[in-house]
């Protein structure tokens, strides 16, 4: 999570145990002297789903394939049944 990729810092992994003891954003940037924003940034980038190239190429090809399917086969394709 650290600039280099290499877990996280001292200051990230502190942020982490409040968040696990159930501290609100505002209660951990007050409690370590950290703005708002850099606390949320953290917390973000621990939780927020990493979608890279492969995925975002099999979410499209998922929707191109349903697509296609919905063309060569409209009756057995209703907009509802595979959504």
């Amino acid at each position: 999570m650290s600039a280099y990729g290499h877990g996280p810092t001292a200051r990230e992994q502190q942020v982490i145990d409040l968040k696990e003891q159930g501290l609100e954003v505002s209660d951990i940037a007050q409690a370590l002297n950290l703005s708002e924003r850099y606390v949320r940034q953290v917390l973000q980038a621990l939780f927020a789903p990493k979608v890279g190239g492969w995925q975002k190429a099999a979410q499209s090809g998922s929707a191109n394939l349903l697509a296609a399917l919905r063309r060569h086969h409209p009756d057995r394709c209703a907009r509802g049944a595979w959504s």
